[in-house]
């Protein structure tokens, strides 16, 4: 019994920031910016989010503004691209997402919302 609740309580210490998530490595984060940066189809890199998703998975989401004269296949090749350097450079990152996002807007969405003015 008492190897059972030591190995209970071992494993929940264990795996408590992947149940609840945990963000990966900055240095991972640092170097997606990296990255990204060095592609000529993006102007800027507004947002890199991760999530662990288990001791092996990262979980990928990255907020790009590209050029805005990119053709379509451009910007897919480009992400293509990009995404395989990634999973090269660091194999736990399983799933990569891009969401091409003009900077602009990408500050409006982290910017809190104004309190409301209305009287109830």
């Amino acid at each position: 019994g008492v190897i059972l609740a030591f190995t209970a309580v071992w494993m929940a210490v264990r795996t408590k920031s992947l149940l609840i998530g945990e963000a990966a490595d900055p240095e991972l984060i640092a170097d997606v910016r990296t990255r990204a940066a060095e592609v000529d189809a993006i102007v800027s890199v507004n947002e890199v989010l991760t999530l662990h998703m288990g001791p092996n998975f990262v979980l990928l989401n990255v907020s790009v503004d590209f050029r805005d004269e990119l053709p379509a296949g451009d910007v897919e090749q480009s992400i293509d691209r990009l995404t395989r350097e990634i999973r090269s450079a660091h194999p736990d990152v399983k799933r990569v997402f891009m969401e091409a996002e003009c900077r602009s807007a990408a500050i409006a969405d982290a910017l809190p919302e104004p309190p409301s003015t209305e009287t109830p």
